[in-house]
């Protein structure tokens, strides 16, 4: 019998115990109990012990000891990326536009994203009414041109996501509210209401 902590280890570890016919158990890391008296040094000898501890109690039949985690199939662990890739290249998209904010703000400035950048950046003076200095708007443009690319990545996901919606095909990249939507609207026509 054996188990680890789920973490960026992923699941291929998991697979493979089991396939070399191991019990093995992934452990939600925020179930694992942790003294509250004390402060928690974390260390990974620390964590092999409180999880050695915790299999023992757990094969002596206590019940509760930890939160297991569910393992994916190697299918639908695949079927994700698409949604995680998403999330990524939006949080990017917002973490660099927040960047450029942070750069104008630095000097009191500020822009409106619902109209093109490139001319807003022409138009902004400082304080004593001067253009923006040269490595500051070269520093500005290139963050842009992540945006840009950011965005057309983004466009491209999404296109895919949508395509799957519409076909049916899979559900696992269809956020839970549209296949949600979906079956609700299979349900009306099935019982003839609109």
């Amino acid at each position: 019998m054996s188990c680890y902590e789920a973490a960026r280890a992923g699941f291929w570890l998991h697979r493979f115990l089991v396939a070399e016919g191991i019990d093995n158990r992934v452990v939600d890391a925020a179930s694992i109990e942790v003294s509250r008296r004390r402060r928690h040094v974390k260390t990974d000898r620390m964590d092999a012990e409180r999880l050695l501890r915790l299999l023992v109690r757990e094969a002596l039949g206590e019940e509760h000891v930890w939160a297991v985690v569910r393992v994916p199939t190697p299918e639908d662990e695949d079927r994700r990326h698409l949604h995680r890739e998403l999330l990524t290249a939006k949080r990017d998209r917002t973490r660099v536009t927040n960047r450029i904010q942070g750069l104008l703000a630095n000097h009191g400035l500020r822009i409106t994203w619902r109209r093109p950048l490139l001319p807003q950046l022409d138009a902004l003076r400082l304080w004593d009414g001067t253009r923006l200095p040269v490595a500051l708007r070269a520093r500005i443009e290139r963050e842009w041109e992540r945006v840009e690319l950011l965005n057309r990545q983004i466009q491209a996901l999404e296109a895919v996501r949508r395509e799957a919606i519409r076909t049916g095909g899979d559900t696992a990249m269809v956020p839970r509210s549209a296949s949600w939507c979906r079956s609700k609207a299979s349900a009306r026509t099935a019982h003839g209401s609109t």
